[in-house]
């Protein structure tokens, strides 16, 4: 979403996919809104207002999986992993009124970023 954009998006997207043995590390932090993480093997969707999407099976096998994440202005949040939809109704609205700032790969508040063994 451009920053002060006059109408809104309708719907928020962001694909990728990954590779990993890692069990727990911090993979995005969008602003203060969502946190994408591998806890313990599973991908998990962090929101701000403490829900959690989480799939159905671990991805720390060494193997390529595509991940996407939606979130629409009525307030579903999909997380995708290979094609398997998990899909929360978020009690609390997530707001984009602010500059998206993307995080990568760490969290600036821990010495070792990335990953945790």
């Amino acid at each position: 979403q451009p920053f002060n954009q006059e109408k809104p998006f309708s719907t928020y997207k962001l694909t990728f996919g990954i590779m990993t043995t890692i069990k727990k590390a911090e993979i995005i932090r969008i602003n203060d809104q969502i946190v994408l993480e591998l806890y313990n093997g599973f991908i998990r969707a962090k929101l701000i207002s403490n829900e959690y999407v989480q799939n159905e099976h671990p991805i720390s096998d060494g193997y390529y999986h595509l991940v996407k994440i939606q979130y629409n202005l009525v307030e579903n949040f999909n997380l995708t992993v290979d094609n398997e939809v998990q899909t929360k109704r978020l009690t609390n609205k997530l707001v984009f009124d602010k500059p998206l700032l993307l995080l990568i790969g760490q969290n600036p508040a821990f010495k070792h970023p990335f990953q945790v063994r």
